[in-house]
Parts: structure tokens; sequence; C-alpha cells
């Protein structure tokens, strides 16, 4: 059986750790768990969620968590959690919720960017802030940022999505590959419908991955 670790919950007050999927614990509780720094843990608390997990500078008995994952865990500051290894799958495909404004302006491309690296299970929230702490393989951060601004403007850093779908089911991670896309509409990689029967074929273009 996994080893795991009650901890006290605290709320973490760093900008560049802010809603980007991080728990840090101190460097002895992650070697407890048999991790490193940026693999994943399970957080439970009303709910079960995912993070990625660095070394942290605060005390041993205590859990750095930003405010999406504290949510995510069903957590308040000051609250216990349980913290244990977690078994994380690439994700074959990840569907998402959000704002009007959100599907309409965000192409599923950017949004696979802008996830790329973080880890996500079903019903959490999760930011378009890149995971640029420790930036994925394939993950260009300064272009997610550019990418989202530009689509959402001043709100992007606020902006939250829900995940709604995961495939496989369980905790995975946002790789290059992943099929990404908005609940019941467009997905990344997603070829134009076929035309009626005597219509003049037009070019059909399949998207390209985010660089």
């Amino acid at each position: 059986m996994a080893p795991s670790i009650a901890l006290v919950a605290r709320l973490a007050a760093s900008a560049g750790d802010a809603r980007r999927g991080v728990v840090r614990l101190h460097p002895e509780v992650i070697d407890a768990l048999g991790l490193r720094s940026w693999e994943a843990v399970t957080l439970t608390g009303a709910r079960v969620t995912t993070a990625l997990v660095a070394a942290g500078e605060g005390p041993a008995g205590q859990a750095t968590l930003d405010d999406v994952t504290l949510s995510n865990a069903g957590l308040t500051d000051g609250a216990t959690v349980v913290v244990a290894p977690a078994t994380v799958e690439p994700a074959r495909r990840v569907l998402l919720t959000g704002s009007r404004l959100a599907r309409a302006a965000l192409a599923p491309e950017t949004v696979r960017l802008a996830l790329l690296g973080k880890v996500v299970t079903r019903g959490d929230a999760v930011s378009l802030l890149p995971q640029d702490v420790a930036p994925a393989p394939g993950l260009d951060a300064p272009a997610a940022r550019q990418r989202v601004a530009g689509a959402l403007g001043s709100a992007w850093t606020t902006e939250l999505l829900t995940v709604a779908t995961v495939e496989p089911a369980g905790a995975v991670a946002v790789r290059p590959s992943t099929v990404v896309g908005w609940e019941g509409g467009a997905m990344t990689g997603a070829q134009a419908a076929p035309p009626a029967s005597g219509a003049v074929l037009p070019e059909v273009r399949t998207s390209a991955p985010a660089p």
C-alpha cells in the first residue's frame, strides 16, 4: 500500500505558484512518500484531486496549496489534507467546460498549450496560467501566455475551466498528443464535417499540434 501522510493545508502566498496545480511539501515529507519533485500526489479533503509536488520551505507538517488546488480538494486554509503518491497516465483526451467567452475565444490548440504538463482529474477546476515553475517538455510558456491573453484580454489570469471528461479515467497528465477540446464542441485534430452530396469539396485541414 502506498504511504499517505496527513498534513495541515495552507494557502500559498507565492504568486509564482498561484493557480498552477502545484503543492509544496517539506523535502523530508517528499522523501517519506517515496517521491521526487515534480511527480504527482493525490490530495484528499472533501474530494480527491491531484497536483504536482515540489519542495517547499514550510514546516514538515504543512502542505502549501494554491487557491485552485485547495478548492479542488474541497479544503479551506488550516484543514487537514491527506497526501499520497498518485498514479498518473498520459491523457488521451480531455474535454472541458468554460464560460461563453472562453469557448468562443479560445481555440482547442491554445487551451492544450496552456494545460501542457498539468495533472487533472474529472471535476477539477483548472486555470489557463501555464505550469511554468518547471515547464513540461513541449511547453512554450511565453507563447501560451501570449496566445491566451490575446484571446481573452485581461481576464485570462482569472478564467477557470472545468474538466468534464478525461480518458483514461483517473488522474491524467496533458501531453502534446492529448486531444483537448470543449465538451460538445471543437477539439484539437478535428476535421471539417463532410459536405452534402454534390457539394464542392473544400480543402480539409487537420489542426497541427501546438509547438
